[in-house]
């Protein structure tokens, strides 16, 4: 048997049994984990907070049979205001489904955990959901290496200095409106976007969100970094799905 110390947030959370729970880590130095949470549920367990859904916690755990299991958890921060707003919660929930489906296990990842723990925060804080997700989706697929080029026409090379401009998909960079907008199959963006684009790709993580966009630039910000996210992944997101309907 073998302990381990660590800060992780949970990502997912299962109940089991009459008093258990069975959670997914984020863990700083560690990666992805599953642990399995026993009595936590129990009324007078002293861990049901640090292992709730979002908890950022100090996990004390050990591992039995190659397998996590919960000693203590003592919460540093629940983000707690994120169960106050739909929209919130729904975007910390789609933002957590790619955390699971994009770090790996016990893989060390904690440029991608701090990029995930700065949304909440922004989140819970009242920004701008749409804007929070798209960042968060972009830099994801960054962090992974999956860098567009954004700074040269792709075709002809010249510098991007006129909109509109054309991304396209399948070869991950940016076209002038000359080259681009020879084929519908390419997707227009403004200058906005663009910018949007090339701030993101570079800054410090923790300065991911902070930035804003008038709602042209950010609707087509918005749309096409959720389109790459699901490319990178190869996978359609469905989880705010519900939302749109609200919006209707």
């Amino acid at each position: 048997m073998s302990f381990v110390n660590t800060k992780a947030i949970v990502i997912r959370a299962f109940d089991t049994g009459e008093g258990d729970r069975a959670i997914t880590l984020i863990a700083k130095g560690i990666g992805k984990i599953n642990v399995y949470a026993g009595g936590v549920r129990k009324t007078k367990s002293k861990n049901s907070a640090g292992t709730d859904i979002f908890a950022y916690s100090d996990f004390n755990l050990y591992v039995q049979s190659g397998k996590y299991r919960l000693n203590s958890a003592e919460i540093i921060e629940s983000f707690y205001n994120l169960r106050n707003d739909i929209f919130a919660i729904t975007y910390a929930s789609h933002l957590a489904e790619i955390m699971g489906d994009m770090v790996q296990e016990e893989q060390q990842a904690d440029d991608m955990l701090l990029l995930f723990l700065c949304a909440l925060y922004m989140l819970s804080e009242g920004a701008d959901p749409e804007l929070v997700g798209a960042c968060f989706e972009f830099k994801m697929a960054c962090l992974n290496g999956f860098i567009p080029e954004i700074t040269a026409c792709r075709d002809c090379g010249v510098t991007l200095t006129e909109a509109p401009y054309y991304f396209d998909m399948d070869e991950y960079s940016v076209m002038c409106k000359d080259c681009g907008g020879k084929s519908m199959r390419f997707i227009p963006i403004g200058e906005g976007c663009l910018r949007a684009l090339k701030y993101v790709a570079t800054c410090d993580i923790r300065k991911t969100y902070k930035f804003t966009l008038d709602d042209v630039s950010k609707k087509q910000f918005v749309n096409l970094a959720r389109k790459i996210i699901e490319k990178v992944n190869e996978r359609e997101y469905h989880k705010l799905d519900y939302l749109d309907k609200l919006r209707d």
